[in-house]
């Protein structure tokens, strides 16, 4: 019992790992979407 309540705490811990990792990249992305717009005037105006 304590076993397979531990193994459910590790998957769940794992998820929030992989899932705030995922909030991280993606935010790093647009971050550096945003940088390449402002740096890049006339690519801004196209979009």
């Amino acid at each position: 019992m304590f076993r397979i309540g531990n193994d459910i705490k590790l998957r769940s811990l794992k998820m929030l790992i992989s899932s705030s990792a995922k909030c991280l990249l993606i935010g790093r992305v647009k971050f550096l979407i945003y940088l390449r717009l402002t740096a890049n005037p006339t690519l801004g105006t196209k979009s």
